[in-house]
């Protein structure tokens, strides 16, 4: 034990070893390591990052310029030398970099370029400035912790900050400070009543107090996000103080074309890509980015925008709606603020999407579409199959939260709460809504959300290119399996509502005024009915199409077959170990894509077999013709996905012919797969 104390005490006897560091390194070359008998391996290894930009971050700190230093020298004003239109530039261009920020760069790429952020004495005397800084402080700190709480943003590997921001007074003491701040400019500043009477332009007071006021709404603003509790009042507030931020946000685009744009000011010498390479810098300090006073406006108001289009959405509670409406969120430019509120307070509060709407309260709506009364929601089973059902519901919302990179990868957790639910009703039939009660309901909407889960997953593998050409075939062949149990899901409903409606459909009469009676949710049923069709005859024809071409070698080859079976049973096992659905076997499978021409050295029945390919092509053409492009009841995703496929089919259409007319004189030709339509569905043709 006393060894041991003495071990301890050694280590915590230091002394200075930079003369004895000096001497050893002299005659070093560089690169060569300091090792003698004064220095073991850890210290010469540690004093290998010395002086070395990339690993010493104090290297750089005596290239930097003190901002004191920089008034001095007349490299830069102190924020009273700032004439008017400079200090309009200078706010006009921390609101860029603070939106460049919420695009997701950090703050050593951003706000903290700016030099005065890094010495108070440099602008605490300008009360202007002074409030503005502070209330950005503030107003960076509540976001901060707004967008901690989102667990979808980890995904992206987002660093919300390096520095962090001073702390400062509260959102009272800042709002009052920058009300003293607008007093000051009272008597200089025109009158907006009579401005808008005489029509009479804005002066640089009215443009600085119209920056004052955005940082006064924009504070608020940050601190109405912040409360977790998503009310009915609160969306008012945020309403409210949305549509003041961005009629601020009009006065300062006006003024800066007056004061800043044609004045040609250039406040670079404020902002510089090394001033962070101080003591405050923790991690080295990241790529440049650049970002015009024009780009932040525009970032300011896509991200307006995009809270108004969050607020309309909390409002839905449709459950296809919901799905819909965030692919199309995803697809906005980006803004974590804006990311993270969706995540935190609507979808992620209190372990529900939606406080104001519990999510029994979405199942039983969609039970209400799959025909249920209200008296069967007080049933012993509605109760298993309603918390079962809402399980699903949640994964699957989140699932469409996540990292696009990362939503299609783990299935795991989904697919485990809709086998639960799926095997509790194996009593049912599976594939056919025959029953009308809550276990059949949730049944089929449990399969027909696993089937597209599915089959967005095997989409997902053509536009990573993740499958030999030789494996298109079964790609093509389950896939069409899965789009036949979608479309015998919503038969079956129709069937239900109106057997008439498909009777008209098949015979092709009286069609469209059969369609006016229906309710939105059945128009939408009855429109997915169409396009299932039209993708299983697709897919269909494309799995046979792509086995013609295997056997006639215009695909590459892959001649271990035995891989290639034992390929096929590990894709698709899913279907019959998750959802107790029986997959044809390899031998059935080979058996149902060669039925069509059994013979490919029989030039006759190869040649009827491509007919009838074409055929195939040609009336999943005029299906995905039938999908109406201006109803709003069906999903933008499945019209724009309608249309283009038609012109797929064409394409394909055509290539079944081609190769029914180069019969005997296919030496030199290959098959091409192409993606220029959707990336998900490859597109045959024959180069």
């Amino acid at each position: 034990m006393e060894n041991l104390e003495q071990e301890f005490q050694s280590y915590l006897n230091f002394k200075d070893v930079t003369q004895l560091f000096h001497e050893v390194c002299d005659g070093l070359s560089l690169g060569e390591m300091v090792h003698t008998e004064s220095f073991n391996l850890h210290d010469s290894m540690s004093s290998s990052e010395l002086c070395d930009p990339k690993m010493d971050l104090k290297v750089g700190y005596r290239e930097i310029v003190h901002p004191k230093d920089q008034i001095s020298q007349k490299l830069i004003k102190s924020a009273n030398e700032l004439n008017n239109n400079e200090m309009i530039a200078m706010l006009d261009s921390l609101l860029a970099q603070e939106f460049m920020w919420l695009k997701g760069y950090s703050l050593s790429q951003t706000l903290y370029k700016f030099v005065y952020f890094y010495d108070e004495a440099t602008y605490k005397d300008n009360q202007i400035i002074k409030s503005y800084i502070q209330g950005m402080f503030l107003s960076g700190t509540v976001i901060y912790d707004t967008l901690r709480y989102s667990p979808y943003l980890r995904e992206d590997d987002y660093i919300v900050t390096i520095f962090g921001f001073p702390k400062t007074e509260n959102e009272q003491v800042l709002t009052e400070a920058i009300q003293e701040a607008e007093k000051s400019l009272d008597d200089k500043k025109t009158n907006e009543n009579m401005r808008k009477k005489k029509n009479l332009q804005m002066n640089e007071f009215d443009a600085i107090d119209a920056r004052l006021k955005y940082r006064k709404a924009f504070l608020r603003l940050m601190h109405l996000m912040s409360n977790q509790n998503f009310t009915t009042q609160i969306e008012q507030q945020i309403q409210s103080q949305i549509n003041s931020c961005k009629k601020r946000l009009e006065e300062i685009k006006q003024t800066y074309d007056l004061f800043v744009k044609n004045n040609n000011i250039n406040l670079s010498a404020y902002f510089q890509k090394d001033i962070n390479k101080t003591l405050n810098c923790l991690i080295s300090p990241r790529p440049n980015i650049e970002v015009t006073i024009e780009e932040g406006f525009q970032m300011a108001e896509n991200f307006y925008n995009q809270l108004e289009y969050i607020l309309s959405l909390s409002k839905e509670r449709d459950f296809n709606q919901i799905i819909e409406r965030i692919k199309e969120f995803n697809s906005f430019p980006k803004n974590i603020l804006a990311k993270g509120y969706l995540d935190v307070n609507i979808f992620y509060t209190q372990g529900k999407y939606f406080s104001q709407c519990e999510l029994s309260e979405m199942v039983k709506s969609i039970f209400r579409d799959f025909g249920l009364k209200d008296s069967h929601f007080t049933t012993p089973g509605y109760k298993e199959y309603g918390i079962q059902c809402a399980i699903v519901i949640q994964e699957y919302i989140a699932k469409y939260l996540r990292n696009p990179y990362r939503q299609y990868r783990d299935f795991s957790k989904l697919y485990q709460d809709l086998s639960i639910l799926i095997s509790s009703s194996d009593k049912y039939e599976k594939e056919n809504l025959t029953k009308k009660d809550e276990q059949q309901a949730a049944t089929s909407w449990c399969y027909s959300l696993a089937c597209k889960l599915m089959a967005n997953q095997l989409h997902l593998g053509f536009q990573l290119d993740l499958y030999d050409q030789s494996d298109y075939s079964q790609i093509f062949f389950a896939l069409e399996f899965i789009y036949n149990i979608l479309e015998i899901n919503a038969s079956s409903y129709i069937l239900k509502v109106d057997k008439q409606l498909l009777q008209a459909f098949f015979n092709k009469q009286n069609i469209d005024l059969m369609k006016k009676k229906l309710k939105p949710f059945q128009k939408r049923i009855f429109n997915q009915f169409i396009f299932y069709k039209a993708m299983q005859g697709y897919c269909k024809a494309s799995a046979r199409l792509c086995y013609i071409m295997e056997q006639l070698n215009l695909t590459q080859e892959f001649n271990d077959q035995e891989t290639k079976r034992n390929r096929f049973i590990n894709r698709f096992k899913i279907f019959e170990n998750v959802y107790y659905l029986k997959f044809s076997t390899y031998e059935q499978f080979q058996q149902k894509v060669s039925e069509i021409c059994s013979d490919i050295k029989n030039t006759e029945e190869l040649s009827n077999g491509l007919n009838e390919i074409k055929e195939m092509f040609t009336q999943s053409q005029q299906l995905f013709q039938k999908i109406p492009q201006d109803d709003e009841s069906i999903t933008l995703k499945m019209r724009n996905e309608a249309q283009k496929l038609v012109r797929i089919c064409v394409i394909s259409s055509m290539t079944a012919l081609k190769i029914k007319m180069k019969l005997g004189k296919l030496e030199n030709q290959k098959a091409v797969f192409k993606n220029a339509e959707l990336n998900w569905y490859p597109t045959l043709e024959i180069a």
